[in-house]
């Protein structure tokens, strides 16, 4: 039954709508969004996760941890061309801790950075987070602070060179977040 539920809830969208960029440029989305049972202190009720896709292609994901909220996410949409395009937003019911049925988006705010803005090469060269082959299934790892060092050239632009990323792993009782979807 709860799977059935689940599976409803990840079928449905919690946002579809249609933005209109004037410009291409790097796109990025901040949506204001609320996951009432989200508990990060709670083994079962860490996280949920949603997925972000633009016009039904390169899906993103975004983790909804800051609790019942409402709070504001950002997140890349990476380049897309001048034009209408269609933003979905879903949660995914196999990377959601396993407590937590549901999360709401309120508001979406689609920005684009253009070409010819200071910091659109940073943005364009921005790093991609993928999931630590030994924390898969086991921790839920969320960015708490990022920093560029060092510079290159681009274009006579200067963009960081190397990332440094802290991301909260500990202060549970075993020493480490479990995973937001323990099962």
């Amino acid at each position: 039954m709860i799977a059935a539920v689940l599976a409803v809830a990840a079928a449905a969208s919690l946002w579809d709508q249609a933005f209109t960029l004037a410009r291409a440029g790097e796109a990025t989305a901040t949506l204001r969004a609320r996951c009432p049972a989200c508990d990060w202190s709670s083994p079962t009720r860490t996280a949920a996760m949603l997925v972000l896709d633009v016009d039904g292609r390169d899906p993103r994901n975004l983790l909804l941890y800051r609790g019942e909220g409402p709070a504001e996410y950002a997140v890349s949409l990476g380049g897309l061309r001048a034009g209408v395009h269609r933003l979905r937003v879903r949660l995914d019911p196999r990377a959601t801790a396993r407590d937590v049925r549901s999360a709401t988006v309120e508001d979406v705010r689609v920005d684009v950075t253009t070409a010819e803005a200071p910091e659109y090469p940073a943005l364009a060269h921005a790093p991609v987070l993928h999931p630590r082959p030994n924390a898969v299934g086991r921790f839920t790892d969320v960015p708490v602070r990022s920093k560029g060092t060092g510079a290159s050239a681009y274009v006579g632009r200067v963009v960081p060179r190397s990332f440094t990323m802290l991301l909260s792993v500990t202060t549970h009782r075993e020493g480490c977040r479990p995973a937001a979807n323990p099962r």
